[in-house]
């Protein structure tokens, strides 16, 4: 029963459209139609010209990650399993947002706000994989996202058992369970960025 009551407090948590709300209450726009119409706080920045409200809303769907992870660790006898498929639902509910017809952003703030709770290790190789993919291959964020995020789950499987436990802030009772959550939410959040990456290539295409 628990991993149901994980995947529903996931779903919704991650579903409240945080950049929908920020953006319409602080600038009066409606992101959804606004830029790349994605709900984030790149298009936040993006369609205000305000870095403050990207950054808030940066800060608040992390939030919602660690909350979600946070609130589904206090049902009683919550297992890891629980923990970790709510984590999953958090960011799949951040991305397919039930509130929002299944539109939202791409889970990239909403997945560290889980990994900040759980372990941070899957994020900082996301980091170091993002900068390397970005100054050393291609100066273009999505394609650095994108590379980032499938190399992410690759460095996490060769990761030392003893690291992860060591970074963990929430004891791994199963560490293949761990890398198989880090790389369901890698997916997720690649399925998020096939739309402008097809764009990229066609305007490489006609350019």
């Amino acid at each position: 029963m628990n991993l149901y009551f994980a995947m529903l407090i996931g779903l919704v948590i991650g579903s409240i459209p945080s950049a929908f709300l920020i953006v319409k209450r602080l600038n009066g726009t409606d992101i959804s139609n606004e830029g790349s119409k994605n709900m984030g706080a790149m298009n936040s920045y993006e369609s205000t010209g305000s870095r403050k409200i990207g950054i808030f809303v940066f800060l608040v769907d992390v939030a919602k990650g660690a909350i979600a992870v946070l609130l589904i660790s206090l049902l009683p006898e919550a297992t890891y399993s629980d923990i970790a498929v709510g984590g999953l639902w958090a960011v799949i509910g951040h991305n397919f947002s039930i509130f929002m017809g299944l539109k939202g952003g791409r889970g990239l703030a909403t997945a560290f706000g889980v990994f900040l709770v759980l372990n941070p290790i899957p994020f900082i190789l996301w980091v170091l994989l993002w900068l390397t993919a970005y100054y050393v291959i291609k100066r273009h964020i999505h394609i650095a996202n994108a590379i980032a995020t499938v190399a992410t789950p690759i460095m996490v499987f060769s990761t030392p058992d003893k690291l992860l436990d060591i970074a963990a802030f929430m004891p791994i009772s199963d560490h293949m369970q761990f890398k198989i959550l880090v790389t369901a939410i890698c997916i997720v959040i690649l399925i998020r960025h096939i739309k402008p990456l097809m764009e990229y290539v066609k305007e490489t295409g006609d350019s």
